[in-house]
């Protein structure tokens, strides 16, 4: 009976003891793609902390330059209504010198 009692613990043990080597080993490995996982965020994190201020910065950048575009625009209208005027008066002027020959 003794002799049975010491088989049984024996053999809880052995189950136990070959139990603890395997949670070790998926321990380490957990420990591995925690810091694995970590060292991704950190890096995540510095290329991306500064992103909001970097997208508004864009954004004022943006708006500044549909602004300058939308003068440049202006201007350009404003150019080519001088060209016609001056392509107007000068057929104007040609067409009256050629009829006076």
């Amino acid at each position: 009976m003794v002799m049975g009692a010491i088989a049984v613990n024996l053999a809880i043990s052995a189950i136990c003891l070959y139990l603890a080597a395997k949670l070790r080993v998926i321990g380490r490995k957990a420990q591995k793609a925690a810091r694995a996982v970590e060292k991704a965020e950190r890096s995540t994190y510095r290329v991306l902390h500064r992103a909001p201020g970097a997208i508004a910065k864009a954004h004022r950048g943006t708006g500044k330059l549909r602004q300058k575009h939308a003068a440049l625009e202006r201007q350009w209208q404003a150019t080519q209504q001088l060209l016609e005027l001056v392509s107007l008066l000068g057929r104007l002027v040609w067409g009256r010198q050629w009829g006076r020959k």
